[in-house]
């Protein structure tokens, strides 16, 4: 028993400051801009090839080609902006995009999707072949330190003249809104279980699952709380990794030690798919990783954990 410590919970809403988030309506409150003489990049472009829109019938194609006469085809690099204000408890940038490049640069690519607030990058997309993603994927983005604040939101590309080119298309964009609560839970004492393939049961300290170091695992976020333990051998830094984490919402939470006697390292509660805990000049010895998952859960997309060391 004893160790108390801090997590933060974020009830997620979205909010009604953006407007057409899905790119539905004609005409649109976005501001587009192009280099080339095709003036619209929203609308349902799966006639020309693009994927089905994800939400609605329409949807932003940044990048691509525009073919024209007597010009021929002209690189695409354009944008969709508006501006409006954030509500004071906005929180995250969520939306959906969908990677196509059909043949990679021969020399050279700078080709790269872009999304903006205030003329800040906030989140970007090199277009390459690797990177195709075959299906809408989710993602989002930290905007707190916009909170309350007008600004100018915009979606772009911005490409090279080769002849290889990309494609980002964007749909269901949402604004997210949420409040923090602040919660102390007690760590219990550890003993030994049986996990299946997926590390479960390990949803308190004493079923934790057991990983090694600088070895890739996946998971699935199936309920609120993943616990694993480690070990390490010699003495140094330490660097616990949280990726594709689906849910978004949640955090990722270090100790030194073991369930009976654990010192608090550090935690990781970004708004984000990501989310990383960096510790330095740490001893050899035992460790304690609490995942927690204040989204939906999620048995279809696994997260990856990695614990790296030097």
């Amino acid at each position: 028993m004893g160790l108390l410590f801090l997590f933060v919970r974020v009830p997620i809403v979205p909010a009604a400051s953006l407007l057409d988030g899905s790119f539905e309506e004609i005409p649109t409150p976005w501001t587009e801009t192009t280099n080339t003489d095709c003036p619209v990049w929203i609308g349902n472009w799966q006639p020309a090839g693009g994927p089905p829109p994800q939400d609605g019938r329409r949807y932003f194609w940044s990048g691509g080609a525009c073919i024209t006469p007597p010009d021929g085809r002209q690189i695409n690099s354009n944008s969709a902006a508006q501006t409006f204000t954030l509500p004071t408890d906005a929180i995250g940038l969520s939306f959906w995009y969908y990677a196509y490049k059909a043949e990679e640069s021969v020399v050279g690519n700078t080709d790269q999707a872009y999304i903006k607030i205030n003329n800040q990058t906030i989140w970007s997309y090199n277009m390459t072949v690797p990177g195709n993603t075959g299906e809408w994927v989710l993602d989002t983005v930290d905007i707190r330190p916009y909170a309350g604040r007008t600004i100018q939101l915009k979606f772009g590309a911005i490409q090279d003249n080769d002849i290889d080119f990309g494609n980002v298309f964007f749909d269901n964009v949402q604004v997210l809104t949420g409040s923090i609560n602040t919660l102390y839970l007690p760590l219990v004492s550890s003993n030994t279980f049986n996990w299946d393939s997926d590390g479960e049961p390990n949803n308190t300290c004493q079923e934790a699952f057991p990983i090694s170091t600088n070895q890739p695992y996946q998971f699935f976020a199936q309920n609120v709380d993943d616990w694993y333990i480690f070990h390490t051998n010699t003495a140094g830094d330490i660097t616990v990794e949280l990726t594709n984490f689906v849910p978004i919402a949640g955090q990722i939470v270090l100790w030194a030690g073991t369930c009976q006697s654990a010192s608090f390292l550090g935690h990781n509660g970004d708004f984000s798919t990501t989310k990383i805990i960096r510790v330095t000049n740490q001893p050899a010895g035992d460790y304690i990783i609490r995942i927690i998952n204040d989204g939906p859960l999620n048995n279809t997309n696994p997260y990856s954990l990695i614990i790296r060391t030097r």
